[in-house]
Parts: structure tokens; sequence; C-alpha cells
């Protein structure tokens, strides 16, 4: 059975292209709908409403406050159906030392104390060790703050 269409958004064009042509190679590209436009633009709305919203790894990259993550996940409640859900798998800050590497994966702060609530740290991939990603610390329990505060229950 499965979903009738996905619809996949990204504000990076590239990002909308490399991930067509992955579908396609895996021909999937007939189930998947891709929109490039910013998840902030208060008109932006997709064709219909759906039953639930994704984001992987999405938060944690660019939201730097508060009102950005109620924002968002508000955006996000606007796209769903009533009853809808969105679910967030996402980053927060964990110490992971480089000698203990996770999945192979690390942390290190960017200062000398852990990161406090919407800091930055840095996340180390073994495929690219020199590349660290800056990502911002996001606690589970705000993540769903923002969400019971953007009308998910």
């Amino acid at each position: 059975m499965g979903a009738k269409k996905i619809y996949g958004i990204d504000i990076s064009s590239e990002m909308i292209d490399q991930t067509r042509e992955k579908l396609e190679g895996h021909g999937l590209g007939d189930k998947f709908e891709l929109i490039c436009a910013d998840i902030f633009d208060s008109k932006f709305e997709l064709p219909e409403k759906v039953d639930g919203v994704i984001m992987s790894y999405v938060l944690t990259t660019f939201i730097a406050s508060m009102d950005m993550a109620r924002s968002v996940l508000s955006q996000c409640k606007k796209m769903v159906k009533e009853g809808g859900f969105v679910l967030l798998a996402d980053f927060q800050y964990v110490d992971i030392p480089q000698d203990n590497f996770w999945a192979g994966m690390y942390t290190k702060r960017v200062g000398a104390e852990s990161p406090k609530e919407f800091e930055p740290f840095h996340f180390f991939i073994e495929n690219a060790p020199e590349s660290p990603f800056q990502i911002i610390h996001i606690p589970c329990h705000l993540m769903f703050r923002a969400g019971h505060e953007a009308g998910f229950n």
C-alpha cells in the first residue's frame, strides 16, 4: 500500500536536484513531489494537507532560538490534516569523545563548557574527520515544548 504521495521540501535547489536523481535511480521518482522552498516563508503552502511531517536532522542545523523552533513547527502544523503529526529525528548535545567513537561519530564542545540551550557544538563523522558540522544544541524537552506551543499534542 504505502503513501500515495510524499512531498520533499528543501531551500537548496542543488539538494532537490540530488534527491530527484537518487529517487529516480531507485525507481521512486513518481512517489515524490520535490519542492524548493523556505519553510520559514509564511506564504508557503503545500498543494494539499498531509498526514504527517517528518524532519530528519533539520532543526539543529539552523534553529537558533525558541521562537524559530516554534515558528517552523507552526508552519508544519498548518500543513497537516486534523490529527496529523510531526516526527523529529535530530541532534542534541551528548559528550562523545573522539577516542570513544560511537557509530563513526563524536562531538566536541565549541567552548570549555557543555553547550547551553541553542548554543553550537561540533559534530564529527569518521568519513570527514577534518570537517566538523556545527550543530545547535536543542534539548528534547525544548523540541517538545515548541511542538506543543505550535499546536501539536
